[in-house]
């Protein structure tokens, strides 16, 4: 059945120390606030199994070829995340973990509980910032400059 991720209370809490264990590096937790910024909203789905409500099941699109969807599990208790797989040809590899994992992984265990909104995650829109430099006004020193001239 289809869930909210707030749901999953039972998901282990991991900080960014234990996620680079877990991912045998860096790579994939980098990237990861900006793939789940990309793919939490419609085209991300997480379920939980009905029997088991340690294991999950996500539905990712890839991130690369828009028709291509990826589905990933996770076994997990309250103390660690068990085991993992993924669809995607980097899923079945023997040590680590497919940027598809690792961006649940993150978003589960870390994000959700310290992030209020999915817009704070990665990418962020710079230019909201950033005013019109016709529309700015004068400077005291500007203003000193001009009397200066007169």
């Amino acid at each position: 059945m289809p869930v909210d991720s707030m749901a999953l209370e039972s998901f282990p809490r991991m900080n960014e120390d234990d996620l680079r264990t877990i991912t045998c590096g860096v790579y994939q937790v980098k990237l990861s606030p900006y793939y789940i910024q990309e793919h939490l909203g419609s085209v991300c789905r997480i379920f939980i199994h009905s029997e088991d409500d340690g294991l999950v099941r996500v539905k990712m699109q890839s991130r690369h070829t828009s028709s291509k969807q990826y589905e990933l599990w996770l076994k997990f208790n309250e103390a660690a995340v068990q085991s993992w797989f993924c669809m995607c040809r980097a899923g079945a590899r023997v040590v680590g973990m497919c940027s598809h994992i690792a961006s649940v992984m993150w978003f589960l265990g870390n994000a959700r509980h310290r992030y209020v909104n999915v817009a704070d995650l990665g990418v962020r829109d710079w230019a909201r910032h950033i005013e019109d430099a016709a529309q700015l006004p004068q400077t005291e020193s500007e203003n000193d400059s001009e009397s200066d001239e007169a």
